[in-house]
């Protein structure tokens, strides 16, 4: 098992590596109220008689809950196994013969596997339309006799009430069988964006459950699940009333998110070479490179200034990456491991637009971004797509001195991040006004941030994911400022500095439970976002980078538990990590691995490795604690074989420093329960 972590880590160094010692970064519903009591009149006494009284009405009983097993036997057949080139998820049969999932299953496919528990297999159903702010897709229309699943039209039947989750969570085989799990309904909630009802259960959502069903104790369907959060054990589901709004539109012909369909490959350019133009971009300028397993590719850019090239496998792992070379050429080669689409990225690392070209022995096809430089209006929103990972959309608006406005990012498929950049000041990538979850939203996770314009100009409302591999679409509204907005109209303010024997410093401290604390100088920078180390970045919980971007830090934590190794001590972690390092990355030089105890009492995992030997040194501390693993790992240069003195002195004398950087950073690590 390989823990995405290392991986991530493994990754980070692989492309600092490559970089070599050139600068890495330009940085509820209401309760009803009670009748009132009836009271009942009295009549004088008479001899006449009284009538038999009209027999109160009874409710109509609700019929019996199903069981489990008669639950799963009337569903379960019209839910579907989805498979596409990047992964898989579930569907569900409507009328019609088409079938719904949620669009990040399928995206940006045109067409997916499907089958169904029967074995019947439609290996080239179409995408007939996705809705990316829902969060939906319908599939087909396919030739099938089974029967459609039945809906529950009010979702306040199931409060309080068990449900269960009909899907195919962590799927492997070809032709598999679907799974039932029971959970609980506690509460609705709304996202008045589209007016969208979500149920909240803990029935549990594993990768592979995205577009299953959550089904009533009458067998039908409440919602469509997709969204799980692992440290509250909680999922909200999509209801099945509000899902079926849109989703008939959308078999209409209807564009319900605004977006409507957007083709991410121009597959009428594809190519083994390409003219490009190189205009500075956020998240330099895509391709999509698809192969069999066993092909080996070789890419070529050329062009003027300093350039780079990043290549990631269709699951979102580093394949290739190059940044060798400060004239524009750049060259990568690699074995395509798993068929799909592969991205191919080239980078500006210096800022400067040119004009070259890109060749390659595999076919490239341009990745299409419709909104970059679209201009939102004042006091309205506008619908956005993150279409591939690190994607990054620059909106462009005109903004006069002291003009103030309020920017709000909301979506359900990704994490959102805002940034705003003055467009005439070239040297600011590293000190941009930022946020990533003031905005709070349905999820707790929207982007909000308010901004007073410095100067008179055209300014870049960016957009990006805040984990850097999701896709998928957003609203962003952008309106006058109003009290209580969330965030400062300016960069984020500077934290209490820390005195300390090593300067000034900055205190990095997780948001979970349990809390782990470790300070770094406090001059470390973020990492700007057309640097080619951002793709990393945005994959761990914490980086900066120092001397210029010769240095890197990064910091990530990963919950053991919900990889059901929570029970794995410090010295079983370490073990792994050696063992999937090395096995990812052969020039590996291990120099130590070591116990320390820090001056809290803390003992830690120290790690120093050189990779490969003579271009990167790299040190990392591990702790494991109530099955939650921390790394903090630092990059630097090593001394190269073929330096001259001069170069010599100057590396060893920052690996000096950081060599007592890094052991005040091991003393300064603290744990809170």
């Amino acid at each position: 098992m390989k823990l995405r972590i290392i991986t991530t880590l493994l990754l980070a160094l692989m492309a600092f590596a490559a970089c070599g010692s050139s600068p890495a970064a330009t940085p509820e519903p209401a309760a009803t109220d009670a009748a009132p009591p009836v009271s009942t009149p009295t009549s004088a006494p008479t001899d006449t008689p009284v009538p038999s009284p009209t027999p109160l009405p009874t409710d109509t009983p609700l019929p019996a809950s199903l069981t489990p097993s008669e639950i799963f036997d009337q569903v379960a057949p019209s839910v579907a196994f989805v498979e596409t080139g990047r992964g898989t998820g579930s569907g569900f049969l409507i009328d019609d013969g088409y079938l719904v999932t949620n669009a990040h299953v399928v995206w940006p496919f045109t067409s997916v596997r499907v089958v169904f528990p029967d074995g019947s297999e439609f290996e080239n159903t179409p995408v007939l339309a996705t809705d990316l702010i829902g969060d939906l897709a319908v599939l087909g229309p396919i030739e099938t006799d089974l029967s459609p699943v039945s809906f529950l039209t009010d979702e306040r039947l199931v409060i309080g009430k068990d449900v269960y989750l009909i899907g195919y969570p962590g799927e492997v085989e070809d032709f598999p069988q679907p799974t039932i799990s029971r959970g609980l309904v506690s509460r609705l909630r709304n996202w008045p964006a589209i007016d969208m009802t979500y149920l909240q259960t803990d029935a549990a959502i594993a990768g592979g459950q995205s577009g299953g069903v959550l089904v009533s104790d009458q067998g039908k369907v409440a919602g469509i699940s997709g969204n799980s959060f692992a440290q509250t054990s909680f999922a909200l589901v999509a209801s099945a009333a509000d899902v079926m709004e849109r989703v008939d539109a959308l078999v209409a012909g209807e564009k319900v998110d605004g977006l409507g369909k957007r083709p991410m490959l121009d597959d009428q350019a594809a190519d083994n070479r390409h003219m490009v133009v190189m205009p500075f971009s956020y998240s330099g300028l895509p391709y999509g490179l698809r192969g069999k397993e066993g092909d080996k590719v070789v890419i070529d850019f050329e062009s003027v200034g300093d350039f780079a090239i990043a290549v990631t496998d269709p699951f979102g792992y580093y394949a290739a990456f190059a940044d060798d070379t400060t004239d524009g050429k750049e060259r990568v080669e690699f074995e395509i491991e798993d068929e799909g689409m592969y991205l191919v990225s080239v980078y500006q690392v210096d800022g400067v637009s040119s004009i070259g070209t890109i060749s390659s022995t595999a076919v490239l096809t341009p990745l299409i971004d419709y909104d970059d430089s679209t201009r939102p209006v004042l006091n309205d929103s506008i619908p956005g797509n993150i279409d591939y990972e690190d994607d990054v959309d620059a909106f462009r608006i005109y903004l006069k001195k002291g003009q103030e406005i309020n920017v709000l990012v909301e979506s359900v498929m990704i994490d959102p991040a805002i940034s705003i950049d003055l467009v005439d000041i070239g040297d600011d990538d590293l000190n941009l006004p930022h946020d990533d979850d003031s905005g709070k939203g349905l999820f707790g996770t929207d982007a909000e941030m308010s901004y007073r314009a410095p100067e008179d100009g055209i300014y870049n409302l960016i957009v990006e994911s805040a984990t850097g591999y999701e896709t998928g679409g957003y609203y962003l509204s952008v309106d006058k400022v109003e009290p209580g907005d969330p965030t400062p109209m300016a960069p984020d303010p500077t934290p209490t500095p820390i005195h300390s024997a090593m300067g000034t410093a900055t205190r990095y401290e997780s948001s979970g439970t349990p809390r782990f604390r470790i300070d770094h100088p406090s001059d470390w920078q973020t990492v700007s976002s057309s640097s080619p180390l951002v793709a990393t970045c945005n994959l761990v919980e914490y980086c900066r980078v120092a001397e210029g971007g010769n240095v890197v830090l990064l910091i990530d934590e990963e919950r053991l538990s919900d990889l059901n190794m929570g029970s794995m001590t410090l010295e079983e972690y370490t073990n792994l990590t050696l063992e999937v390092l090395k096995a990812r990355a052969e020039t590996l030089k291990v120099v130590q691995s070591k116990e320390v105890v820090n001056k809290h009492g803390i003992p830690v995992q120290y790690l120093e490795f050189e990779f490969p030997s003579g271009v990167l040194r790299y040190l990392r501390i591990m702790y494991v604690y109530e099955g939650t693993a921390f790394n903090a790992t630092l990059l630097m240069p090593a001394v190269s074989p073929d330096a001259d003195d001069t170069a010599r002195q100057v590396v060893e004398g920052l690996q000096r420093r950081l060599d007592q950087t890094f052991q005040y950073m091991i003393d300064s690590f603290e744990v809170v329960d």
